[in-house]
């Protein structure tokens, strides 16, 4: 069988799914014609699409040689490194890709990569002119508007990020019966406020109902079941209902919206974030849990997946700790932790951990939990968002290129007064900012024990 003739067979198996035989009859083209640029381009995606990113840039490496004008190659090399964390061979193959052929795919995945190493400003001028080319493309919308939003631009962000509903890796918008708002007024009328994305965004967002209040609204929050009896703290007789989404509505609305919309039509930024002091409360059980005496720290270590957006899962894994990383800096005499990670396979019992979410089915039996702590220590997932909007002191590990929602910041965020961000100086390490959070875990730990020694003497 000749080059091409096998070189066509691979690409059907790959085609079909059957990565390993288009990489070996890949492998005989290459046998044969050793400058194949498109084999090896293909050896390339199959090793992509085993993770090894080394290896697919390899290939591509291979292949730009065999095809030095070839702006594909270097857009497929440039995407390998980038996933391979390479950053500076990432950059270089974007450019080069560029200045063989301005494209839409160049601008896009370089924009990508400026993002992920926080060059903002770079990456949004990326965006922009892949959107010069593709105006309608909706992932490169979504894009610029999470960097606009991670620049403080919220009205133009908020506004892009409005695309999200057609990018790949996010839910649908809603399919409920009535009009989308987009920002007019609301005196006298109700408005259907629902919820999307993960929880931790829910929760966060649940705070836009009050700027909707401010002009004379009624509001329905439409939330999903593991949030609903929490987000019923919220409800104001005859103005704020509390709604499961997709269940039959207390009253029938005149507008609908995404919760995360409503920025882009009300007119604050970051300065001027509703009710960061807090704005969710455990419910009152008439009883209270038995604390043990000393300092009571709540600890989650993994950020969970979300079954709506599969392609969160590597996001998840960048963003989550092991057992061992968070507890150990934490486990002190005069301290008793509480795991609020309710899906593990940790053994807790190595660092005295208390496991309390056995019982646990919804967000408000974690709040009456997170109501008894002293601080909550979290990786960036629905615990620091629930407790930040409790008012409970809690300090955040956030990665790297967290743009939404963090934006730029470090210490102190917009979005809560007690919550502190320990964020990493560099992608993919943990090492400084746990390091930080342990130096600072002991004033706290003294000045809390502390104050406890002078309330008892009194």
């Amino acid at each position: 069988m000749s080059a091409e003739h096998a070189f066509d067979a691979a690409v059907m198996m790959m085609r079909a799914g059957r990565r390993h035989e288009a990489a070996r009859v890949a492998w005989e083209v290459l046998r044969q014609k050793p400058g194949h640029a498109d084999a090896w381009a293909l050896r390339a995606m199959v090793e992509a699409s085993e993770g090894r990113y080394e290896n697919a840039m390899l290939h591509h490496g291979f292949a730009t040689q065999a095809a030095p004008n070839r702006h594909d190659l270097w857009i497929n090399r440039g995407i390998d490194a980038m996933n391979a964390r390479m950053h500076k061979e990432s950059e270089e193959s974007f450019t080069r890709a560029l200045t063989l052929r301005e494209s839409f795919e160049g601008r896009f995945n370089y924009g990508n990569l400026l993002a992920s190493i926080m060059r903002l400003d770079e990456a949004a001028t990326q965006y922009r002119k892949a959107l010069e080319i593709d105006p309608e493309h909706a992932q490169a919308h979504t894009n610029l508007g999470t960097v606009l939003i991670g620049q403080g631009k919220w009205r133009y962000g908020f506004g892009h990020y409005r695309h999200r509903f057609a990018s790949p890796g996010f839910p649908p918008a809603a399919r409920m019966p009535y009009p989308q708002w987009q920002g007019g007024p609301l005196e006298g009328k109700t408005i259907l406020l629902y919820a999307e994305q993960g929880f931790g965004d829910e929760i966060m967002s649940l705070r836009f109902f009050s700027p909707i209040l401010s002009q004379g609204a009624q509001i329905i929050l439409a939330v999903r079941p593991p949030m609903f009896r929490l987000a019923r703290r919220l409800s104001v007789p005859n103005v704020i209902h509390a709604a499961l989404m997709y269940d039959q509505l207390p009253v029938e609305p005149d507008y609908q919206c995404a919760m995360l919309d409503v920025p882009a039509f009300i007119d604050f930024d970051d300065s001027g974030v509703p009710l960061t002091d807090g704005y969710l409360s455990a419910h009152d059980r008439g009883i209270r849990l038995e604390m043990p005496p000393g300092l009571n720290v709540g600890i989650c270590w993994s950020a969970g997946k979300r079954d709506l957006q599969p392609g969160t899962a590597e996001t998840a894994r960048q963003k989550s700790l092991s057992f061992r990383e968070l507890a150990a800096p934490l486990a002190r005499p005069g301290v008793n932790l509480f795991s609020l990670q309710q899906h593990h396979n940790d053994d807790l019992r190595e660092f005295g951990v208390r496991d309390v979410m056995g019982g646990v089915t919804d967000f408000a039996d974690t709040a009456f939990i997170i109501d008894h702590l002293d601080l909550v220590v979290t990786v960036d997932t629905s615990v620091a968002h629930l407790a930040g909007a409790m008012g409970k002191p809690v300090w955040n590990l956030v990665r790297f290129d967290a743009v939404w929602p963090w934006m730029q910041e470090i210490g102190k965020t917009c979005w809560y007064d007690s919550m502190t961000l320990y964020r990493q100086d560099r992608p993919f390490d943990w090492a400084p900012p746990l390091k930080r959070l342990a130096a600072d875990f002991g004033p706290f730990l003294e000045a809390s024990l502390a104050a406890r020694r002078c309330v008892a003497a009194e």
